[in-house]
């Protein structure tokens, strides 16, 4: 199977998919419904073989539910309200959510295009 698939969802609008943490990894759009999406489909074609030709490739995270870890996130501030996931994995524990303060810095967390990292930290 491979890791990574694109959805085309309609004549303009696609994602990708990365199979194995089940999540969405890229959205895509095109003001070129003609010409659909064949050069992003042969790209993920190519990140594709390139995977499977590394055998050492982490796993990736598991969700887990934020309820088992109150104690710890109530000891960092961080608002049970503005948390839309935690993550285990790759030796960390990663929270996402909306960030409450204006400081913060999606470079020196990690954020991705979906998520903002609003915690992490090695485990």
């Amino acid at each position: 199977m491979s890791r990574y698939k694109v959805i085309i969802e309609d004549a303009i609008n696609a994602y990708i998919l990365d199979r194995s943490e089940n999540t969405i990894v890229a959205l895509c759009s095109t003001k070129r419904p003609d010409l659909g999406f064949k050069k992003l489909e042969k790209l993920v074609g190519q990140a594709n073989k390139v995977e499977s030709t590394h055998s050492d490739i982490q796993k990736g995270y598991i969700e887990i539910d934020k309820e088992f870890i109150i104690d710890s996130l109530e000891n960092k501030e961080i608002p049970l309200d503005t948390i839309s996931g935690v993550f285990i994995g790759k030796g960390e524990i990663v929270v996402t959510g909306i960030p409450n303060d204006e400081g913060h810095n999606c470079d020196a967390m990690g954020c991705n295009s979906i998520n903002h990292v609003i915690y992490r930290k090695a485990i």
